[in-house]
């Protein structure tokens, strides 16, 4: 894996991170639901990463931005 997939990688990880920290706080059913869907979107995301060459990774990285 390529120093900036990596780097990309982490940067989806703490998006999971963050949307995980706002799911403990909140009850409201469709928010946490939304929430559940973005942090198995981000996570989705670092693990396709891994599959991905180097070079295919960079383009995964610039579609996503």
């Amino acid at each position: 894996m390529s120093l900036a997939a990596f780097r990309q990688r982490k940067v989806y990880e703490q998006a999971a991170a963050r949307y995980s920290a706002l799911l403990a706080n909140t009850r409201d059913p469709s928010r946490r639901q939304m929430l559940e869907e973005m942090i198995a979107r981000e996570l989705a995301a670092a693990a396709k990463l891994e599959l991905l060459p180097s070079s295919a990774a960079n383009d995964e990285r610039e579609r996503r931005l």
